[in-house]
């Protein structure tokens, strides 16, 4: 075998083992890809879950009486500043 030769199946085994490792990292890729999507649905339902919680705090404060308004009122502004700021924290995180 020539030295020609041998560079040459030197290259050749070289380039197989990066095209390797390029299999390697878009498998990887695919795995980050997926497990954001999975992250990203949980997220979703959670603010989903939230948003009806809303919802039906809402409905409490139109059957509350005017003794339980404020009390009711104060709690629904304050879990509406958390639903709003998770809001915009996962935009920010999935953006």
């Amino acid at each position: 075998m020539s030295k020609q030769d041998a560079y040459q199946q030197k290259l050749a085994a070289q380039l197989e083992e990066q095209k390797a490792e390029l299999a390697k990292l878009k498998a990887q890729a695919k795995q980050h890809l997926a497990q954001g999507k999975i992250q990203a649905y949980e997220e979703i339902e959670r603010l989903e879950t939230h948003l009806e919680q809303l919802k039906s705090k809402l409905h409490d404060l139109k059957e509350a009486g005017e003794d339980r308004w404020e009390e009711l009122k104060d709690g629904i502004e304050e879990s509406w500043k958390t639903f709003t700021a998770s809001i915009k924290k996962v935009f920010s995180k999935h953006s």
